[in-house]
């Protein structure tokens, strides 16, 4: 699939979404709190808030695949910020730094 869907109606951290943009992939996401954390709605994915949004931004991407290269590429690259490693690296600091403090 070129184009990855998130409809749900609340999420936690959306790791599926993060792997389709690590994939290089078109999102489109519901307007949940996880995915608006990681989606730039039309800079690095899209944002829908009604069934009809969702129709015309999927036909969007349909009609203008060829041209949304950079979009995919700024996905990709919002996504590895989520590296697990990376993440990994964050948590620890955070004990590291919760730690001095006690």
């Amino acid at each position: 699939s070129d184009i990855f869907l998130l409809t749900s109606k609340r999420e936690g951290f959306p790791q599926a979404l993060i792997e389709s943009m690590a994939a290089g992939k078109i999102v489109i996401s519901s307007d949940i709190s996880g995915a608006k954390e990681v989606i730039k709605d039309g800079k690095n994915g899209f944002i829908f808030k009604h069934a009809n949004e969702l129709e015309d931004k999927i036909n969007y991407c349909m009609k203008n695949y060829s041209s949304l290269m950079k979009l995919r590429k700024n996905a990709r690259k919002k996504a590895l910020n989520f590296k697990l490693l990376n993440l990994n690296k964050k948590i620890e600091q955070i004990y590291i730094t919760a730690k001095r403090k006690v």
